[in-house]
């Protein structure tokens, strides 16, 4: 391990071994990296030295400048590229020279062997005697939650302040609690160092001892993370639920372990508790809320299939419109990615020490172009440099020459959660092609077919494995991924990256660090340049943007599930192709839009309901103002749609009833919906029908006969006894005495 483990934890720290002026020097080329004054600020302190301006023409200073340009080239002081080591110091030694241009710079080259001067500073201070507190200052603080994502927590300030002994019980606590979240960031943990940092002088790491100063401390730290919140314009719920994380995580990891516990609980504000009905609810342009795009006003008086197949067709526009967009984007990449090779062909089968040749000032597109893929290239060469200076923008290089960006990388996971929608982001996201040992993982064929083998954490520690067999569509896919981020994983390789193992690696420009694609939220900045490339398969400019703000894997993950159960009516079916253990309603509905569903359910009910009213009361003045509609022609068109159809000689049979007693016991069989409310209404008619035969029409006679012939059935089935019973309770043949004048 090297001594400088993290230098992101000390990007705001500012050493008093280096004065004013050297730091503005070093931080004033346009392109300066942050972390070449970290890494001097953590050489000046574990060797116990200076470098002040005022000091500049003294062999001190001129001893501390050479022992820096050893300690870049030397392995134990900080993981460095070649390439980064070479450019580090030819930028620190060009700032020096403007500070002393007397001083003498000793020799860096880029080649395979470090110059013999050179690599004798790298040994005089790997055989330093190092300060100890400041090797485990500079050592940082590095925190990582369950998927290994690290987290980097600048606690400077508050070691400076308590003390290494505080800052380190610290450090494990909340390394402790993160390792047990799969959070993207430690939630208020800045808060906290910040109102530590802030204490008065007259507090020390004794204080935190002792639980009535404890209870002023926590709740002065609620006011400040609220006031903090509130100048950061955070909406109140979202600092609420940040607040409770905070103090759970101080309640269970800090408090009463490593600090005292309070006199009196934490203070936590109550969260409203929000109606189901209100989960998710929007409002659009014009003012009006709506909850999802499928709350749509269709009326009774079609079919339930026409009614499906008008959500069903603004499902399938959707999908499409993705669909188009993300093969198109993904047959740029390739393209693109084929032109990269082509140009850098040459370089990459001779990998020889060299320096890429700085671009003239008036340059053509073809020469950016080509000069932009060398030194992309180039940062997976380890011996070969490029200069700090940029040539052509992201977006242009990243089109051009296929380097797999955020918006590629979205097309391909796209592609995949359309043809498997067991597929989850999270998934993609963690999935590593390759083990260790470089043997297959994450992509592997069985028995002729190719698998991808990852993790759904969801499921529980015994079942989190998830297998997705591939067609030969989404192989392909996936190989085009692999061959898109080729460049991107030796990039992570050269630096000893271990996520050059993971599928998605993107690269937001050709200057920019590689990291492993964000496949669970993708950045709302991308959102102008969906709508933008949507629009090509979109009906308008107002349908490209609407789909691009909704557009994330998740929805579209949820949109190919939902799709599913229109196609087939079955949840079943739909939980399949989610990659569902088992059948659950309750877990559908994070997939299934509940007003969707609902709609089906009411409208279904709405409609059979409906059915029975006006199959009892046919040719009953009573009928029209029973069923609802306002008019005649509504109703007939109703009956003659929503009417129980039966075979031909049954029909036949029930029009022209002469003996209601004699239903043949051989006649086809009918599905009953067994309801309390409509068993009631069947009791009732076959109640108020005995009572006064000849007051009710044929049909009445014909329910009532029904309803004795599924009586005994009713009565046997243990199941089904009790909704009878409660029948039978309800049942009031005053309820259709109007029917009797029929």
């Amino acid at each position: 391990m090297t001594l400088v483990t993290a230098p992101d934890c000390f990007s705001t720290y500012n050493s008093p071994a280096v004065c004013d002026q050297v730091r503005a020097t070093l931080r004033s080329p346009k392109n300066a990296p942050i972390r070449l004054l970290t890494l001097l600020e953590a050489y000046l302190e574990l060797t116990g030295q200076q470098l002040h301006a005022q000091n500049r023409n003294t062999p001190p200073w001129e001893s501390a400048a050479r022992g820096f340009i050893g300690a870049l080239h030397s392995r134990t002081f900080a993981e460095l590229s070649a390439t980064k080591r070479y450019n580090y110091s030819r930028l620190f030694l060009s700032a020096i020279s403007v500070l002393n241009p007397q001083f003498t710079p000793p020799l860096v080259r880029l080649t395979k062997a470090i110059p013999a001067s050179t690599q004798a500073l790298a040994e005089a201070f790997e055989n330093t005697t190092l300060d100890g507190d400041r090797r485990i200052f500079w050592a940082g603080w590095t925190i990582s939650n369950r998927r290994g994502k690290p987290s980097y927590l600048e606690l400077h300030a508050v070691h400076e302040r308590y003390g290494t002994e505080f800052c380190t019980r610290l450090h494990k606590a909340l390394q402790q609690w993160y390792l047990q979240t799969l959070l993207d960031g430690p939630i208020g943990i800045k808060s906290l160092v910040s109102h530590l940092s802030k204490q008065p002088l007259a507090v020390g790491a004794d204080h935190f001892q002792d639980p009535v100063w404890m209870t002023h401390f926590t709740r002065d730290l609620f006011v400040s993370f609220f006031k903090e919140s509130h100048a950061n314009s955070n909406a109140m719920r979202v600092a609420k639920r940040q607040w409770a994380e905070l103090a759970r995580t101080l309640e269970r990891h800090v408090l009463g372990i490593i600090w005292s516990t309070p006199d009196t609980p934490i203070p936590i504000p109550p969260a409203p508790r929000v109606p189901e009905r209100l989960l998710r609810v929007k409002k659009s342009k014009d003012g009006c809320e709506y909850k999802s795009k499928l709350l749509t006003d269709i009326p009774l008086s079609i079919r339930d299939r026409e009614a499906k197949q008008a959500i069903y067709d603004r499902f399938k526009r959707d999908i499409y419109a993705v669909e188009c967009w993300a093969k198109e984007r993904c047959e740029r990449a390739l393209k693109g990615q084929q032109l990269r090779e082509s140009i850098t062909a040459d370089m990459r089968a001779d990998p020889q020490p060299r320096i890429l040749d700085r671009l003239p000032k008036n340059f053509t597109h073809r020469e950016a172009i080509e000069a932009t893929a060398e030194r992309f290239e180039a940062r997976a060469m380890p011996l070969v440099c490029a200069p700090n200076s940029k040539v052509v923008s992201g977006k242009l290089a990243s089109d051009a020459l296929g380097i797999a960006t955020p918006m590629d990388l979205l097309a391909y996971s796209a592609l995949l959660i359309l043809s498997h929608p067991a597929i989850t982001p999270a998934f993609l996201q963690e999935l590593e092609i390759v083990d260790a040992h470089e043997r297959p993982l994450g992509v592997i064929d069985i028995d002729g077919s190719t698998y991808l083998v990852g993790m759904k954490r969801r499921r529980g520690s015994n079942l989190a494995e998830q297998r997705i067999r591939l067609n030969e569509k989404t192989e392909q896919i996936v190989q085009g991924i692999i061959q898109v981020t080729s460049t991107q994983r030796a990039i992570l390789k050269a630096e000893g990256n271990d996520h050059w193992r993971r599928l998605l690696l993107q690269c937001t420009s050709p200057h920019r660090p590689v990291s492993v694609f964000n496949a669970v939220k993708h950045a709302n900045y991308l959102t102008p340049r969906l709508a933008q490339e949507f629009r090509l398969h979109c009906e308008s400019d107002e349908h490209a943007m609407q789909l691009a703000t909704r557009f994330s894997l998740s929805s579209l993950r949820s949109s190919a599930g939902t799709l599913v159960y229109l196609e087939t009516g079955s949840p079943h079916a739909m939980s399949r192709a989610l990659g569902h253990d088992a059948y659950s309603p309750r877990l559908l509905d994070h997939y299934l839009p509940r007003v969707m569903r609902e709609f089906f359910e009411e409208r279904w009910i709405r409609t059979v309901q409906t059915s029975v009213i006006c199959q009892a009361l046919v040719g009953s003045d009573l009928q029209l103002p029973a069923s609802g509609f306002k008019t005649v022609q509504e109703l007939e068109e109703f009956m003659r749609l929503h009417a129980f159809e039966m075979a031909q000689h049954q029909a036949e049979a029930v029009d022209n009833i002469t003996n209601v007693s004699g239903i043949s016991e051989t006649a086809g069989k009918i599905l009953f919906n067994v309801e309390q409310q409509v068993v009631a209404t069947l009791i009732s008619l076959q109640l108020a029908v005995d009572a006064s035969p000849d007051s009710f029409c044929d049909r009445a006679h014909w329910w009532a006969n029904l309803y004795r012939k599924i009586r005994p059935e009713l009565e046997d089935r243990t199941d089904l006894a009790p909704i009878l019973a409660k029948a039978l309770a309800m049942a009031d043949p005053a309820i259709v005495k109007g029917i009797a004048y029929a």
